[in-house]
């Protein structure tokens, strides 16, 4: 992570190359240590991340909702499944920015 300032406002930028296993637990500490330099808001930065672990995904997701329906996968029999966030916790509720690009997995 790091923190950029903008006309006055610090903003922590979490760049996630990819929906690796424990991504979920290592964004929390950070969005902790940004958390306590005061950031005014949080850029989560997803441009070229290819995918991965869809637990991962949904985790990561549940660091910014209370709970709510995050993912939603159709298999071949045209069955959907829906991953989502379950616990109520919130690790930050403040400003939020998500970049994403045409190289993003969908």
């Amino acid at each position: 992570s790091e923190i950029i300032e903008k006309d006055g406002k610090k903003i922590g930028v979490l760049e996630v190359p990819s929906f690796y296993v424990g991504l979920s637990q290592d964004t929390d500490k950070l969005l902790n240590d940004l958390k306590a330099k005061n950031v005014d808001g949080i850029i989560v930065d997803l441009r070229n991340n290819g995918g991965g672990a869809l637990t991962e995904a949904t985790a990561l997701t549940g660091l910014f909702i209370k709970e709510g329906p995050v993912v939603q996968v159709r298999d071949s029999y045209g069955r959907i499944k829906v991953n989502a966030d379950t616990d109520g916790l919130v690790s930050y509720d403040g400003p939020l920015t998500v970049l994403i690009n045409r190289y993003s997995a969908s």
